[in-house]
């Protein structure tokens, strides 16, 4: 079992490391040291976070487990809220006073960290990013709020940051956003990234918005991480660094980046360079484990659905499709050396009216997506799988790559993809 995911503090002086369903550990993050390693039902990456003060940690699953706050010390479980369902990120409170759970059914609550009851909810919130300043809320419907502010971006947004009074937004399908507090857009950076930013970082230092990209090789084959640092102030690129082909994590305070496997890169004004730091982060999660789904032994899923649901976007979802759905309800993670993510069921309708595609395709509902170039689908007219490329450039037709009439088929073609 190999640690997949990584995420600090909102201060940037703990971390979290974890793989999906299996183990988690705590960290301090000036001194490296190990504070406990825990077995939960945590699954997904942004279901995890750990407290400002270090003594508190929670973790969610997506539905049947739901919600819980642990002692890091001790690893006791203090509470587990069962109550919100369809859980999507959770993280703690700017002031570090209440634990924020937010549903894919586009409700944040507030959840009291005594004992986990639901203080109030908020509907029509799809993600929540705290900040020291400002606190930025996306919307179900995309727009951005803050401090009373409610913007439109007119784009999809995938990640957020915010820093010295400005808000920081990286695109899906390319690109970046900055905003001052008062929701004026101030610059986006004149080059094009080469490939999606899923992770954006403000590094107080320098006044930098560090950019965690994710791309694949020339040939496509092979996923990898790179990071582009720009001015916070001007937008300008000020240069781009390669961090290897796993996630990361960074702490302001420190200024450096974690990758899950404990290597540590320092930023500095004008390079990021590689540390002689090293966490100890191999010996809580390289161990001997059961492998419980061997064709998708690196595809951490969502679980089992009772989802009643047998049609999307007015397209019948076909049979094949639908067993490995209620069998494993989506998840994300790699499937021959590239990065698979599916929806899960209750997501789907949702996800396909943001995605708008439908207006350009008709019959199809999308399902899924490789977080960089290509979005995956079902013609409920052809009776056929899809690659369609995010690529502007390209009409639908040269976009749409057929890949089978069976999700096997589909899953086969993926993992051979160039």
């Amino acid at each position: 079992m190999k640690a997949r995911n990584i995420k600090t503090s909102n201060n940037g002086k703990f971390l979290l490391v974890s793989a999906f369903n299996e183990n988690l550990a705590a960290y301090e993050v000036s001194t490296g040291k190990k504070l406990g390693e825990y077995s939960t039902k945590y699954s997904g990456e942004r279901r995890m976070c750990i407290s400002d003060s270090g003594k508190l940690f929670a973790d969610a699953a997506y539905n049947r487990y739901g919600v819980s706050l642990h002692d890091v010390e001790s690893g006791k479980i203090l509470w587990t809220n069962k109550q919100i369902k369809k859980i999507g990120p959770i993280c703690f409170s700017s002031d570090d006073k209440n634990l924020m759970v937010v549903s894919t059914d586009w409700e944040m609550y507030t959840l009291s960290l005594e004992d986990g009851s639901i203080i109030e909810s908020e509907p029509g919130v799809d993600d929540f990013y705290p900040g020291t300043d400002i606190d930025i809320r996306r919307t179900g419907s995309g727009k951005l709020k803050w401090n009373g502010l409610r913007i439109d971006p007119k784009k999809k947004i995938l990640r957020l940051c915010s820093g010295k009074d400005k808000v920081f937004c990286s695109v899906f399908g390319r690109g970046l956003l900055c905003y001052s507090k008062e929701g004026d857009l101030l610059w986006t950076p004149e080059n094009e990234p080469e490939g999606q930013y899923i992770h954006l970082a403000y590094c107080s230092s320098y006044e930098y918005v560090l950019c965690f990209g994710y791309k694949t090789d020339e040939e496509r084959t092979k996923p990898y991480h790179f990071l582009d640092v720009y001015s916070a102030e001007s937008g300008a690129l000020v240069y781009t660094s390669g961090i290897g082909s796993v996630a990361h994590a960074y702490s302001d305070p420190e200024r450096i980046i974690i990758d899950v496997t404990g290597k540590v890169f320092e930023v500095g004004k004008d390079s990021c360079v590689r540390s002689d730091r090293l966490f100890d982060i191999y010996s809580a999660f390289h161990k001997e484990q059961k492998n419980t789904m061997p064709r998708f032994e690196k595809f951490a899923s969502n679980g089992k659905t009772k989802s009643t649901i047998t049609e999307v976007c007015g397209v019948t979802l076909p049979d094949d499709y639908l067993d490995f759905m209620k069998k494993y309800n989506g998840g994300e993670g790699f499937i021959g050396g590239k990065y698979l993510e599916l929806e899960p069921l209750e997501n789907l309708e949702i996800y396909n009216n943001n995605l708008m595609l439908a207006d350009d395709l008709e019959n199809i509902f999308i399902f899924g997506s490789d977080l960089c170039y290509k979005h995956f689908g079902y013609d409920g007219k052809k009776k056929q799988y899809f690659f369609i490329d995010d690529d502007e450039s390209l009409s639908v037709e040269e976009a749409v790559k057929y890949a089978g009439k069976a999700f096997e088929e589909f899953l086969s073609a993926f993992a051979a993809l160039e």
